[in-house]
């Protein structure tokens, strides 16, 4: 049987893997506490089986940053808020701002409108849909100076929200 286990920037790489447990069905699971680190900084992480690493580059999450969300871990069928802090980003003079969405590596994109909540600060809310068990993936785009060539913003690398019943390496 396979062994996998989860290292990363966070477990010193190969030093301290988190065992990962078997969930059925192709689907993995694990839990890793990630040490303070800057806003807007990434911690990078690899699935192994046993001694081999998985094929493919390192993964990356984003660690704060401009972006949060409720709950933590999106559930498909059930409601998750997504609130973005413009300050500080080249859309913070933006008079109105999409989110780019996708799901599951960018699979039926749409580019909703989202509501400014007070000052810099916007706010999106829906349903995930329930045909995605993967991932939500999200940037965000604003016009500004009257501009109608949208101006993009991700920290370098799109936010990927991981559902809490996906991996499966």
């Amino acid at each position: 049987g396979r062994a996998l286990n989860l290292a990363g920037s966070f477990t010193g790489w190969g030093t301290a893997p988190i065992p990962m447990a078997f969930l059925g069905d192709g689907l993995w699971t694990a839990e890793a506490s990630l040490p303070a680190a800057a806003s807007g900084s990434y911690a990078e992480y690899k699935f192994r089986n046993g001694d081999v690493w998985m094929s493919g580059g390192n993964l990356s999450v984003l660690r704060g940053g401009n972006a949060t969300w409720d709950p933590d871990v999106p559930v498909p069928g059930a409601l998750l808020a997504i609130q973005f802090e413009a300050l500080g980003t080249p859309l913070a003079t933006a008079s109105n701002l999409e989110i780019h969405l996708g799901f599951d590596d960018w699979k039926d994109v749409t580019d909703p409108a989202i509501t400014n909540v007070g000052g810099t600060t916007w706010s999106y809310a829906f349903t995930v849909p329930t045909n995605y068990a993967q991932e939500v993936d999200f940037v965000f785009r604003g016009y500004v100076g009257g501009s109608t060539n949208p101006t993009w913003f991700s920290h370098g690398k799109d936010w990927r929200l991981y559902m809490s019943t996906f991996v499966n390496p």
